[in-house]
């Protein structure tokens, strides 16, 4: 007897959320945070919440496998390649044919988010393995090759590298090519710096050591940059740079991956610095103060200097020229940063 014969209704898809949805969100956080953030935690605009596009992307998740759970339980279940019904999928249907409490729907979904265990019943097994393993399958894969696509940069770039025709000039050297092409794969996936060339590439050429690779990859960048600057800034200035949104002129102004390096880096300083002045553990009067400053300087509507140098005497008690000498440091500070981030950390 089939699930359809059962005249099992679908579940209902808040029923599905409180089910799957803990323990997706968990299996996906780390190929999310490598594909979209390079690493980094992905955070939103509320502490809770994830980036607005990682939010989308297990939404979209948390559908697909409704939909196929639905598609089981109205008797059309997903199938193997040899056309057999997928089992763990009639299993699930046939656990949940009798619909469950609000207090058993919350024990099962924290039993689906622990690991695996010997002893678990076999519906758990299954859930975990259907409608959460098999759902992320290649998520990490998937979701970087569409971020790099929607930021202009190519789906896979080894693959127009090694074919397109104007690519060819690259392409004269198997060494230099390789050394290039490394580099930008090792971009795609969260690397900050494309000269630190991996050990076992540079020992493949004979009497190659790191400094002579490394100023063949910069003539091979440099190359690069000039037979195909949107490929370029597509494919390594946005890899490189400390913020999302590129100008217009970012493939032109932009000479050397080394000037992105710099900035990067700077802007991590400068971030570190600031997070330290406004940081919990301070002083709360200086805190305030900086907090104050700082919101000041990133506002979009800059206040009147003179104002501004004659709050700082007040409040800082320091004599003009020492107001001054300290407001540009911050302003200096808060451009590296990124005046965004200033305003955001402030608020």
């Amino acid at each position: 007897m089939s699930i359809a014969d059962l005249g099992i209704k679908p579940i209902d898809f808040c029923s599905y959320f409180i089910l799957v949805s803990p323990a997706l969100r968990d299996a996906a956080a780390r190929p999310l945070r490598r594909a979209r953030h390079r690493g980094r935690p992905c955070q939103g605009v509320q502490a809770p919440r994830w980036c607005d596009e990682c939010e989308q992307t297990i939404a979209d998740l948390l559908l697909e496998g409704y939909n196929r759970l639905s598609d089981t339980m109205s008797g059309t279940p997903p199938r193997t390649k040899t056309g057999e019904p997928i089992r763990e999928m009639d299993a699930i249907a046939q656990w949940l044919a009798t619909p469950l409490t609000a207090e058993e729907l919350h024990q099962a979904a924290a039993q689906i988010r622990r690991r695996p265990a010997p002893h678990e019943l076999p519906y758990i097994r299954a859930a975990r393995a259907q409608l959460v393993h098999y759902e992320l399958r290649s998520i990490e894969a998937k979701v970087a090759r569409a971020d790099a696509q929607a930021r202009g940069a190519s789906a896979q770039p080894a693959r127009d590298l090694k074919t397109a025709a104007w690519a060819a000039p690259l392409r004269t050297d198997d060494h230099e090519f390789e050394l290039l092409l490394n580099a930008i794969l090792r971009l795609r996936k969260g690397a900050r710096d494309p000269l630190d060339i991996p050990g076992d590439l540079i020992d493949r050429a004979s009497g190659m050591d790191r400094s002579h690779a490394q100023r063949m990859l910069r003539n091979k960048l440099e190359q690069l940059r000039q037979l195909h600057p949107a490929f370029y800034c597509a494919n390594v200035v946005t890899y490189l740079s400390t913020t999302e949104e590129l100008s217009a002129s970012a493939q032109t102004t932009v000479s050397a991956p080394e000037e992105l390096i710099i900035d990067r880096e700077n802007a991590h300083f400068a971030r570190r610095t600031l997070t330290a002045l406004i940081a919990d553990q301070g002083a709360r009067q200086a805190k305030d103060h900086y907090r104050a400053l700082l919101r000041a300087i990133s506002a979009t509507v800059l206040p009147s200097g003179p104002q501004l140098l004659a709050w700082v005497t007040r409040q800082f008690s320091i004599d003009m020229k020492a107001a001054e000498t300290f407001v540009r440091t911050l302003i200096r500070l808060a451009c590296s940063a990124g005046l965004d981030w200033v305003a955001a950390e402030c608020t």
